[in-house]
């Protein structure tokens, strides 16, 4: 019963979010949050607080305004106090001047009496980076902003020792 609430809620917070209303993801986070998205872009990185947790999805509703989210499958696992949440979805959406935009991937969310302790999503980065591009292309600066919240680290320099 209880994973069921679970995945209902998550299913209709990811209704929410396709329907522009970002605040409802917001909404579910509790007093010490985590937040993880990954790539080297302007969205890519962590954030640990709610303020820069707010300010990360303010851009991303300006960034993808058109976003829509099928949730293909959704896992739920532990208890009340400590719960584990998978999302596996798709992401389409149509930018004008831009064109369509489509990925996949995962959230990973802890949660803990029902509030999001952490979140992060795992998508394809390519796919994303090429739509950031075509974004910048069209004149849109922010798609190349400095990330909100602390950066990804470096990657390293897999040649560096090839010999």
């Amino acid at each position: 019963m209880f994973r069921r609430m679970v995945k209902r809620r998550i299913l209709k917070t990811f209704d929410e979010v396709s329907a522009g209303n970002y605040q409802a993801v917001i909404d579910r986070f509790g007093p010490d949050p985590a937040h993880w998205f990954a790539g080297d872009h302007t969205l890519g990185g962590s954030r640990d607080n709610l303020a820069d947790i707010e300010t990360w999805y303010a851009r991303w509703a300006r960034l993808l305004p058109d976003l829509k989210f099928d949730v293909t499958d959704v896992l739920v696992s532990g208890s009340p106090r400590s719960t584990a949440v998978v999302v596996e979805w798709v992401q389409t959406g149509e930018t004008p001047g831009v064109g369509p935009y489509f990925n996949t991937g995962v959230h990973l969310i802890k949660l803990r009496w029902g509030r999001t302790v952490s979140q992060r999503v795992h998508c394809d980065t390519a796919a994303f980076s090429e739509f950031l591009r075509r974004l910048r292309d069209s004149g849109v600066p922010e798609a190349v902003a400095a990330p909100i919240g602390t950066p990804p680290p470096p990657r390293p320099d897999l040649h560096r020792n090839a010999g």
